[in-house]
């Protein structure tokens, strides 16, 4: 009985502790997941369903490109059934989509989701392909959101034509790789896109839809905006044009570079006076401190700048830095590049403007041009660019996502040569394919050209930063031998001097 006594305390005291722990690891738990935001990378990391080359791509569609109800992809279908009545450019309708999880998708099935919607079509023209902006509508025809294909809802969608990326997969590889890298990446999904009109269907395309970049719940995350505060976090745009307001334009050497930087959110009815002019202050103190190089780490996320810059030197995306850059700054955080834009002219791409792989283009660039000259960040690029490329920039790994999305798309890019056949130019610049082919040997030789394109550019970024840290360094040391140099230079100057008035 003494014993037991004696022994009560110590478990007492025992549970109490595990049923405390127990509630303490419950919360954590909890808390994690309440916290937990949908990944952009997920989108990504779903296996893309192989095509069927064993089955003619083309029977389903006929000379006029009319399509049998027999038709079917392993890519999601969109079907827009219109009326034909146009407002503002805009003509109404249905949306259907089929999509299928690791199936063929048919018309003979159910669609997977249906919105009534709006769509704009960049050209009537029947021999270019049209980019198109689909607005989702309610039941009475006012903007709505809606998920789309697995992505966050929003009311504004791209459908991009994919015309000047005659590989269709530029922009895919790109935001796939990053995916691996950063916490937001824009989401990208193939279709295959049909047009119903009066009961007729026809086939339009491949197309690439693309959420639109800004702020909300699985897209870029910052607070709205406290009324009580004066400080904020802030979303903004560097580009060829102003599309806010204006926070900053951009000069090179002292010469005039076509580029400001907007506030896109919050948007300028959103802000007090106070919060304006904080979000104005803080902008300019960050570029200021950039340009003189002067403790800007303490306001600038470096490595965000770093691996924004490693992905799109890697991809030769020239245009970054200088057209839809994005940045992004919170209150307890520091001003942070991204997300990525826009991939289809990079990757050697004939029709883009830099398609030499020896080319490193980096004076330009917003803030790069600056930080290069620090030989402490030229470092750290360096080294960053050497621990990626041998991780998720890979050569094999890269190649393995260029071959998995050309075996996705094989089938449905015969069904578009088929329909927007194009004239192969001499010079070859916007080389496609010669009307009625398919698989021509133009498209094998861009993808043989996006990969070589890749080995040889990866050399040279390696190649010409480690040139700049050389220099750097030699510089340093020359700085650093300068009180050494400067009593060597005056021993020199006086010794003809001693040597006269000693002889005289």
């Amino acid at each position: 009985m003494v014993r037991s006594k004696r022994l009560l305390v110590p478990v007492t005291i025992v549970c109490v502790l595990g049923v405390f722990l127990i509630a303490l690891l419950s919360f954590m738990l909890n808390r994690t997941e309440e916290g937990r935001q949908e990944s952009s990378s997920s989108i990504y990391e779903i296996d893309l369903l192989q095509a069927d080359d064993s089955v003619n791509p083309l029977a389903a569609i006929d000379e006029n490109y009319h399509v049998m109800q027999d038709f079917t992809s392993n890519l999601p279908i969109m079907i827009f059934t219109l009326a034909g009545d146009k407002v503002n450019g805009q003509e109404s309708g249905m949306l259907s989509v089929y999509n299928w999880v690791e199936e063929q998708n048919s018309l003979f099935v159910s669609p997977t989701q249906a919105f009534p919607v709006k769509v704009r079509f960049e050209n009537t023209s029947e021999k270019v392909k049209p980019n198109v902006d689909v607005t989702i509508c309610d039941k009475n025809g006012e903007t709505a959101e809606a998920g789309v294909m697995g992505m966050p809802p929003d009311s504004q969608w791209h459908l991009n034509s994919l015309r000047t990326d005659l590989s269709m997969l530029r922009t895919y590889t790109a935001y796939r790789v990053a995916s691996q890298l950063m916490e937001y990446v824009p989401r990208v999904a193939f279709c295959e896109v049909l047009i119903e009109r009066e009961g007729e269907l026809s086939y339009l395309g491949v197309y690439e839809l693309c959420e639109t970049i800004g702020v909300g719940p699985g897209k870029v995350s910052i607070a709205d905006p406290d009324p009580e505060k004066t400080r904020t976090d802030y979303f903004l745009v560097s580009d060829m044009n102003r599309q806010g307001r204006l926070l900053s334009t951009r000069q090179i050497d002292g010469r005039y570079v076509r580029g400001y930087t907007s506030l896109l959110y919050p948007t300028e009815e959103m802000l007090s006076r106070e919060q304006l002019e904080y979000i104005e202050k803080d902008y300019t103190t960050i570029e200021k401190r950039v340009s003189s190089l002067n403790d800007y780490t303490i306001l600038l996320d470096v490595d965000s700048v770093i691996d924004y810059y490693i992905l799109n030197l890697y991809f030769g995306n020239s245009m970054a830095g200088k057209s839809m850059t994005y940045l992004t700054n919170t209150i307890d955080g520091k001003l942070c590049m991204g997300p990525i834009c826009d991939f289809d002219l990079a990757l050697g791409n004939l029709n883009g403007p830099s398609p030499d792989p020896e080319e490193v283009s980096y004076e330009q660039q917003l803030f790069l041009g600056k930080m290069i000259k620090d030989n402490g960040f030229v470092t750290r690029l360096l080294r960053r660019f050497v621990e990626l490329r041998r991780t998720v920039l890979q050569e094999g790994t890269v190649y393995s996502i260029i071959d998995e999305t050309r075996n996705y798309l094989k089938c449905a890019k015969q069904r578009d040569d088929y329909r927007w056949g194009r004239t192969e130019k001499s010079d070859g610049v916007s080389a496609i394919y010669r009307s009625g082919t398919i698989e021509s040997n133009e498209y094998e030789r861009d993808l043989y050209r996006i990969k070589a394109y890749l080995t040889k550019h990866a050399s040279e970024i390696r190649s010409t930063f480690a040139a700049i840290e050389e220099e750097e360094r030699i510089a340093m040391r020359f700085e650093g031998g300068n009180g050494l140099l400067l009593f060597v230079a005056l021993v020199l100057f006086f010794i003809p001097s001693i040597l006269i008035n000693r002889k005289g």
